[in-house]
């Protein structure tokens, strides 16, 4: 299933998380749901924006028969120094993070989710590590 990206997608910065959350209590907190790609055949990959909490988005692929599968979650976290990082975890491809050490680019990790489908393991670690090098991060190995 081909997805092209939704142009003008943006996701505002985050801020400080406050606190530890689980999906439970994201659920339970208002959010917005943002469109990230629409398929050819009405399927569509979702992002739902959570206000507050250190859960920021869940990424989700919606099918046209309204069967829904997640992709992944993004998180803010905040280190002892109170420096800010974005963590995405990717639900397609089993214990793979993906961390940037700025909040200012949830938009950027939020597309990397959406890919999670259509990339191999191989091809999601590679697009991982020119989304980090587009920052301005250094990249090991």
């Amino acid at each position: 299933m081909l997805f092209s990206p939704i142009s003008g997608t943006q996701v505002a910065p985050v801020g400080p998380p406050a606190g530890k959350d689980t999906p439970s209590k994201s659920a339970e907190r208002g959010c917005n749901v943002q469109v990230l790609a629409q398929g050819a055949d009405g399927s569509r990959v979702e992002a739902k924006i959570f206000s507050g909490g250190s859960i920021v988005a869940e990424v989700v692929s919606k099918s046209c028969s309204g069967s829904c599968r997640p992709l992944g979650q993004l998180k803010a976290m905040v280190d002892g120094n109170g420096f800010e990082t974005l963590q995405a975890r990717c639900r397609v491809h089993s214990k793979f993070i993906c961390c940037v050490s700025n909040s200012k680019h949830s938009d950027l990790m939020l597309q990397w989710l959406s890919r999670g489908e259509q990339e191999t393991v191989e091809q999601h670690q590679s697009s991982a590590k020119e989304l980090k090098k587009s920052v301005g991060m250094k990249v090991r190995g």
